[in-house]
């Protein structure tokens, strides 16, 4: 595995030894949680890594804390696999260099090459595991670098380690195949719940389909009580699988058209009747998926996680229905080709508004990317507009993940396509004609 070697080097050691050894006095590392994987590192390496253990982990968390996968898992696989060490450190420096005015990212880069060397050192360079144990640090490894691409704004490479990932996958015969020869464990079903979020919550589902059958998503992310509630999906995890569902409905019926324009340009008569077919599929598959939003409520299991907190209850109870009406709103656009000043369509912009602007003063701001996305792409008017350019603002000064620029950048590209909305745009038809691979959690 190669890096390419694209920022200058420009090293800046964020603390001496003297200052070192004050700084891990307050850090009481659990013996278990920390303290191997640190050994290897220098000054500068300890403060990322902590910087990712005690910052990134609780900032971009909207589960319970006594079960953050980002910081059990991740750093438990560190504490096995040096490469895995390497990658949380170089997470918590890119974090850490985001929070500043000017960003540079030399010094996490090279930690990050360290990561990969370490993997190939281990593994071999084609990163090859020969044990349960090296695929599940390899699945870790390649899932940390997936985050460290999207939090620095990358709508290229970290598709690629998704399918790196989609191969390890494979390699078990699947999802719920690879789930069942870890014993279904609270580890390989965040690392699963992970890539599946991943997955469905990215342009390139949303074009060509999800990368496994929605089936086996269904299984390996089902809530348990051991598990809890998961980092990324909160309990919003029954709504992000209709996604899924929409992605892959729309991709299918994509292909359908494609014949249908087909034979209707060639003047041939099969036009006619293929274009009814077709039209009866889109009102066959909007009827499906609309059954499956209407019936959608968060699990009973998730609840009962939340019961003894009111106020978390309210909260996550109120990003649930906002999701909800961020599906309708995606049902919409990519099987009901509804413009964006369709009066459905509006009517959902607006209630999303209000709990817009609820959550995005609450810890569950992590998990809003998406929901800014479809619903500034529905702003018609001028007042609309405004609104967002001011949820932007604030939002970015909030969450210093780069994909929320890119977000930002498609909803300007869509106003400024349709001044009007009067048209039907698809926020993952447009980055796919610009050939990027956005992802929206």
């Amino acid at each position: 595995m190669e890096l390419d070697e694209q920022r200058p080097d420009q090293p800046n050691n964020l603390l001496e030894n003297d200052e070192l050894q004050e700084f891990l006095m307050p850090l009481n590392l659990d013996q278990n949680m920390g303290l191997r994987c640190v050994a290897d590192l220098d000054a500068e390496g300890i403060v990322f890594f902590e910087y990712y253990r005690t910052t990134y982990c609780n900032f971009v968390s909207i589960g319970l804390k006594s079960l953050n996968y980002f910081n059990k898992t991740f750093i438990g696989l560190a504490n096995v696999c040096t490469g895995v060490a390497y990658a949380v450190t170089a997470w918590g420096g890119f974090y850490l260099e985001l929070q500043k005015p000017r960003c540079d990212f030399t010094r996490p880069w090279t930690y990050m090459q360290k990561a990969a060397k370490a993997m190939c050192d281990e593994m071999g360079s084609e990163l090859k595991p020969s044990s349960k144990e090296q695929l599940l640090s390899l699945f870790g490894f390649y899932l940390i670098f997936i985050g460290i691409e999207v939090c620095t704004g990358d709508i290229r490479n970290w598709r690629g380690l998704m399918n790196q990932c989609k191969d390890l996958i494979h390699s078990y015969g699947g999802p719920i195949s690879l789930s069942h020869a870890f014993e279904d464990s609270n580890d390989i079903k965040w690392l699963l719940s992970n890539f599946c979020f991943h997955d469905i919550l990215s342009s390139h589902t949303l074009t060509v389909g999800t990368t496994f059958p929605m089936s086996e998503y269904e299984t390996v992310v089902s809530p348990n009580l051991s598990y809890g509630i998961d980092p990324l999906h909160g309990i919003v995890s029954p709504v992000y699988l209709i996604f899924g569902h929409i992605g892959n409905s729309k991709a299918r019926l994509g292909s359908l058209w494609e014949v249908v324009t087909e034979k209707v340009a060639n003047n041939d008569p099969q036009g006619d009747i293929l274009r009814e077919q077709y039209y009866e599929e889109v009102e066959r598959v909007t009827a499906e998926i609309k059954g499956k939003i209407d019936t959608c409520h968060p699990s009973d299991t998730h609840l009962e996680l939340l019961g003894n907190d009111p106020k978390a209850r309210e909260i996550h109870t109120a990003l649930f229905q906002l999701y909800i009406f961020a599906s309708r709103i995606q049902l919409g656009t990519s099987i009901q080709k509804l413009p964006q000043c369709a009066l459905s369509q509006q009517h959902l912009l607006l209630q999303s508004f209000k709990l817009l602007d609820m959550l995005l003063v609450t810890p569950v701001k992590v998990a809003l990317s998406l929901l800014i996305l479809v619903c500034g792409v529905l702003c018609c008017n001028e007042r609309d507009r405004l609104r967002m350019t001011t949820m932007f603002r604030m939002h970015l000064k909030q969450y210093e993940i780069g994909n929320l620029q890119r977000i930002e950048e498609t909803v300007l590209e869509a106003w400024q396509l349709s001044p009007e909305g009067n048209t039907c745009l698809d926020w993952a038809d447009l980055v796919r004609d610009k050939s990027w691979h956005l992802y929206v959690g």
